[in-house]
C-alpha cells in the first residue's frame, strides 16, 4: 500500500511557519492490511451494474461535513438524548454503507464501458500514482501499456477512444445526453473527464474510500491489469508527487 510519513509527532517551528517537508527516504511502506485492511490484489468488475439502493431516510444533519464513525459517536453523546442515539447511529451507518455502494456501482458502470473499449485498442494495463494526507487523497494516470509493452499517453488514447465511438457507448449507458449540436471538442472534454476519473476510482478500491485523511503524508503507485481486472500496489514505486511536498 502507500509509503507513509507519520506527522503526529512533528515539532512545529515557534514562529508559526510550516515545518520543512519530509525527505523521501523517511516514508515507510505499509502493507495493505496495515493501512486499509484491504487484501491485495484488489479485484474489480466490468459486469453491467445493477441499480443502486435508494438512500435511507436521513435524519436532520448534525454537522456540515462528513464525519468518521468515532466522530459521529461523539456528536451523538453531546447533542442527542440517550433514548435516540442508537437509532440515529444505525441510520448514519446505513446511509454511509448505501453511499459507498452507490459509488462502487457508479464506478462499475464506468468500468463496464471503458475497460472493454481499452482492451479492443490493445491496452493491457495502466500505471497510476497517488499522494495526499491530512485532508484528502489524489490519484492520476502515469501511462497506459499496450499488449506489446509500448506505453501510450492519456491524450493519445482518448483520441483513439473517440475515434472508436466510445462516446456512443457512454450515451447508451445513460451517462450523458447526446444533443445533435454537440461539438467534437465537447465530446473529447467529457471523454477526458471520464478517463481521468478511472485513476481515482481504482485508488479508492485499493486504498479505501477515505485514503489520505489522517495525520500523515502519503505517496505511491499501483498497476491495473485490464485482462485480470486487478489492482496491485507497487511496493517499489518512485517518490513522484503532485499534491504534497517532499525533500529529496
Amino acid at each position: 500500500m502507500p509509503f507513509v510519513y507519520d506527522e503526529t509527532e512533528i515539532e512545529w517551528p515557534e514562529d508559526g511557519s510550516d515545518p520543512d517537508p519530509p525527505r523521501a527516504d523517511l516514508f515507510v511502506y505499509l502493507p495493505a492490511p496495515e493501512y486499509s485492511g484491504i487484501s491485495a490484489p484488489v479485484r474489480f468488475s466490468i459486469s453491467p451494474a445493477v441499480a443502486a439502493p435508494e438512500p435511507a431516510t436521513r435524519p436532520a444533519p448534525l454537522m456540515a461535513t462528513p464525519a468518521q464513525p468515532q466522530d459521529i459517536g461523539n456528536i451523538l453523546r453531546d447533542y442527542v438524548p440517550p433514548s435516540n442515539r442508537e437509532e440515529l447511529l444505525r441510520s448514519f451507518e446505513q446511509n454511509r454503507r448505501q453511499a459507498r455502494l452507490r459509488q462502487e456501482l457508479e464506478a462499475q458502470r464506468i468500468f463496464a464501458v471503458v475497460v472493454p473499449a481499452l482492451r479492443a485498442l490493445g491496452v493491457q494495463g495502466a500505471y497510476c500514482r497517488y499522494d495526499g494526507g491530512n485532508d484528502e487523497g489524489f490519484a492520476w494516470l502515469d501511462y497506459y501499456e499496450l499488449q506489446g509493452g509500448e506505453r501510450i499517453e492519456e491524450d493519445a488514447l482518448v483520441q483513439r477512444l473517440y475515434e472508436s465511438k466510445i462516446q456512443d457507448e457512454f450515451h447508451a449507458a445513460g451517462f450523458v445526453n447526446h444533443p445533435k449540436s454537440i461539438t467534437s471538442g465537447d465530446e473529447l472534454s467529457w471523454l477526458r473527464m471520464f478517463m481521468g476519473q478511472l485513476s481515482s476510482e481504482w485508488a479508492s478500491l485499493l486504498l479505501g474510500e477515505s485514503y489520505g485523511t489522517g495525520e500523515h503524508s502519503m505517496l505511491g503507485a499501483f498497476t491495473v491489469d485490464l485482462d485480470a481486472c486487478t489492482i496491485t500496489d507497487d511496493s517499489n514505486a518512485d517518490p513522484v508527487v503532485q499534491n504534497i511536498d517532499i525533500a529529496r
